[in-house]
């Protein structure tokens, strides 16, 4: 399974986020490792920032993933990381 974020940002504030969930195909016996293939996907336009405000498409059935509660509970971590690599 593999669980991925996308984010576009806009003056450092998430303006869209992709998230994806890609597992392997189940087949009579075990798993085919072959390939991966997208079951889940998360489009959020964020439209408010601070108000959590944005609108939502989704694609898909959720497998192995947990939902957010929040976008920012979603992307907060990935910019502390972003923002860490960049120099001042």
């Amino acid at each position: 399974m593999e669980k991925k974020p996308t984010i576009y940002l806009n003056n450092d504030l998430a303006i869209k986020i992709i998230e994806t969930e890609e597992n392997f195909e189940r087949t009579n016996s075990d798993l085919d490792y072959n390939e991966l293939n997208e079951v889940f996907k998360e489009s959020i336009y964020v439209f408010d920032w601070k108000m959590d405000q944005g609108k939502i498409i989704r694609s898909g059935k959720r497998n192995m993933s947990e939902m957010s509660c929040s976008t920012f509970e979603l992307v907060e971590p990935i910019l502390e990381q972003v923002q860490e690599l960049i120099p001042d």
